[in-house]
């Protein structure tokens, strides 16, 4: 018998048998929906560890309550394009790092934050190019299976001596 569930993708209520229940006993609107939420809390996970690199935190060091809440504000674009971010502004942040005075963690932590904020689009445009361009077909296939033959066209001469002597 088909009992009432929330979906943890959607928020939305609906019933055990037309819902994916996932291996963590929570269901989902899909099997596909389920790793895309998959994969986006392992880039969390990974988005965490790397905010722990760049501070230089040791295991059993809190981070600043700032970075999880910005964090949690940037899941719209998701996680990936935050992680991207933070890799591709690696440089950016070590020298913010190293040259500025901050007055504390948190505000090392929002400076950090605002490089990854201010930069996270670009991250997240590339993200969907990839996945567009992945989803287009392969028309080469086609191409190389009837090969047809291509005409030798003359090339353009840039020797007019030959065009003179047809004018004697």
């Amino acid at each position: 018998m088909a009992r009432q569930v929330r979906l943890v993708d959607t928020g939305e209520m609906s019933t055990s048998d037309v819902s994916f229940r996932a291996p963590n006993k929570k269901y989902f609107s899909s099997e596909d929906a389920y790793n895309k939420w998959q994969s986006n809390n392992e880039y969390r996970k990974k988005c965490i560890d790397k905010m722990y690199e760049i501070m230089g935190y040791k295991d059993k060091m809190i981070l600043p309550t700032f970075f999880f809440k910005k964090l949690e504000e940037l899941r719209g674009v998701g996680y990936e394009a935050v992680y991207n971010t933070m890799i591709s502004q690696a440089n950016v942040i070590g020298w913010a790092l190293k040259n500025k005075n901050f007055g504390g963690e948190t505000a090392k932590a929002m400076y950090i934050m605002a490089i990854i904020n201010n930069n996270v689009m670009d991250e997240y445009k590339k993200i969907i190019r990839q996945k567009r361009e992945q989803k287009k077909p392969n028309f080469q296939f086609f191409i190389d299976e009837y090969e047809y033959p291509v005409e030798n066209k003359a090339q353009p001469t840039t020797n007019i001596s030959r065009w003179l002597e047809d004018e004697d």
